[in-house]
């Protein structure tokens, strides 16, 4: 898997919340369709479930689809899930 764990000026941010890590869905419109999406882990900071992965929209970005946590640990291996169901070259 060839997640990122730095993010691009446009995810930086999601919601207003920092990017922990974010891999990108397809790299051409063809394989991204109209749109060029990511799966971002985002830290919410001080709230019930601070960690949630979005699928989110990059050039937005807005998010939807939203899975939320009370553990990093547990937001991490719904992010490796996520990514590995939206990049069929993975573990190909």
């Amino acid at each position: 898997m060839t997640t990122k764990q730095i993010s691009p000026a446009s995810l930086a941010h999601v919601n207003g919340y920092p990017v922990i890590a974010y891999h990108l869905i397809g790299q051409t419109p063809a394989q991204a369709g109209d749109r060029k999406r990511a799966i971002v882990l985002v830290d919410r900071g001080d709230t019930y479930e601070p960690f949630v992965t979005w699928e989110v929209d990059v050039e937005g970005p807005s998010a939807y689809w939203g899975h939320y946590f009370q553990t990093l640990s547990d937001a991490k291996v719904d992010f490796a899930r996520r990514v590995e169901a939206s990049d069929p070259t993975i573990g190909a």
